[in-house]
């Protein structure tokens, strides 16, 4: 079992729908880009408090663990030495892109909505409830959503919250997460633009021959209670594993579906073509938007599942989706379970 982490091994001697179960348990991958990303958050949050504190922005397409990032920033500061840091998901607050509310309101600013000063109170409030509760650094996750402001008004009124949070009185490192996106909705505010270039990091897209995307899958694999050893560093294997789009949460998605599968047939562990057989298997229930089309591979495996898909569609009689209508925003990812 040298193929297997120490945390796997404890399930194999359990019967196979444990195992199944083991397969679908939240597993965290440390990549090099959390450990710089981690120095980064202790250098910014043990830095004496200034008029104007520098930020971090974290960017990423989406499936990459941006979440899972922000989320383990809170975390693993839970108890620093420096201050604690709080993490907000601005998609739980795409009808009310108020950031100045939401900020407090996660603090626990209770509003007094009669007072004529409410505004003036609620910020000195906040202030002194950082303070309180040691509160050093926030995290602002889904930090493009700032550009879904009702009124270009409050988009300004946004940014200049955003900027003032990490000014004296506040004293806040911020730390903001999004899609590349983000970059345009802080590009009208030249001091937030200042800001956010010192301290960033840039969470690339999978590349087929990246010693960091072999590591990346034998490590996860070995988190999956399996019998075999699965070899997923191949050249062959890791390309297919690339046509996802680098979308780290659809790849994890797709191996603990392989491993379930290897269990239920015998097979006990990943091959590449399980792993594109279940890939076209779980096509059934996306439209072919949401598929890699033909000319993004140039060829290979993904035009024989497209056309494989197409077929199944032919036999079934199910139709394409009708297009998202074009004044909803697409939904972006807001949680996945491990890094990328």
């Amino acid at each position: 079992m040298n193929h297997l982490s120490e945390a796997a091994r404890k399930f194999m001697d359990k019967s196979d729908e444990e195992r199944i179960q083991a397969c679908r348990r939240k597993i965290f991958m440390v990549m090099p880009e959390f450990m710089k990303t981690y120095d980064m958050v202790s250098d910014l949050l043990a830095a004496e408090r200034l008029d104007s504190n520098i930020g971090l922005v974290i960017v990423g397409p989406p499936g990459a663990g941006k979440t899972t990032l922000g989320k383990k920033i809170a975390e693993v500061f839970e108890d620093s030495p420096h201050g604690k840091v709080l993490y907000i998901d601005l998609a739980n607050y795409a009808e009310d892109m108020d950031l100045r509310a939401i900020l407090h309101r996660a603090l626990g600013v209770v509003k007094t909505p009669r007072n004529p000063y409410a505004t003036y109170d609620n910020v000195h409030e906040a202030w002194r409830l950082i303070r309180e509760k040691n509160i050093r650094g926030v995290v602002l996750d889904e930090t493009h959503d700032l550009g879904r402001a009702v009124s270009a008004r409050r988009g300004n009124a946004n940014l200049t919250a955003l900027r003032s949070f990490s000014n004296s009185d506040y004293g806040l490192t911020m730390i903001i997460i999004g899609i590349q996106k983000l970059y345009e909705v802080l590009a009208p505010d030249t001091q937030l633009t200042s800001r956010y270039t010192i301290r960033r990091v840039t969470i690339e897209e999978w590349k087929s021959d990246s010693e960091l995307l072999a590591n990346f899958l034998t490590g996860f694999v070995s988190h999956l209670p399996l019998k075999k050893e699965s070899i997923v560093d191949g050249v062959d294997f890791m390309a297919s594993v690339v046509r996802l789009r680098g979308n780290t949460r659809a790849i994890t998605d797709l191996l603990r579906a392989c491993a379930i599968e290897a269990i239920r047939n015998g097979q006990e562990c990943i091959t590449l073509k399980l792993f594109e057989t279940m890939h076209a298997a779980l096509l059934g229930a996306l439209s072919e938007d949401d598929i890699m089309l033909e000319s993004d591979t140039g060829g290979g495996p993904a035009q024989s599942t497209q056309a494989a898909l197409k077929q199944r569609r032919a036999k079934s009689g199910k139709r394409k989706r009708s297009p998202k209508a074009a004044n909803i925003p697409a939904a972006q990812d807001t949680s996945s379970d491990i890094s990328s």
